[in-house]
């Protein structure tokens, strides 16, 4: 589980994170989409991820913001607009963060959150379109 992106405490699994930026910092973000999870995620067999990403707090990088209370409580409607999403103003706003040769953990972290976090909304109000909205007369 991931939650924190400020956390010291090794009980999180940043670590698997951290490792997965290693060689490339982008690859936390690499590949994703409004509706698509990065390319380094995508393969579940390929590298250790968390499997749970606890949002309980608010992030932020690169004009993206996340937290589960500024989500419209009619987020999930037909006409709905997706989160703005732009994977490539995530990996830029890395480079930002690099102190000498090493990036700072937390705009790490907070990439990979956003990275997730908004392509997974997205892809559930696409669902919710298609499955519900196509068929108008579920929709009371």
């Amino acid at each position: 589980m991931v939650s924190d992106p400020k956390t010291p405490s090794p009980t999180e699994a940043w670590a698997w994170i951290e490792d997965l930026a290693a060689g490339d910092p982008a690859a936390v973000c690499a590949g994703a989409t409004s509706t698509e999870l990065p390319l380094a995620t995508r393969d579940r067999s390929a590298v250790a991820l968390p499997v749970v990403l606890h949002y309980c707090q608010k992030y932020t990088a690169a004009e993206h913001v996340f937290a589960k209370h500024r989500v419209p409580g009619d987020f999930f409607k037909c006409d709905g607009a997706p989160m703005p999403f732009d994977a490539a103003a995530l990996i830029a706003d890395l480079a930002v963060h690099e102190k000498g040769s090493k990036l700072q953990s937390t705009p790490l972290r907070t990439a990979f959150l956003l990275c997730h976090l908004i392509p997974l909304v997205n892809r559930a109000l696409a669902a919710y379109q298609r499955d519900v909205c196509a068929h108008s007369d579920l929709v009371h």
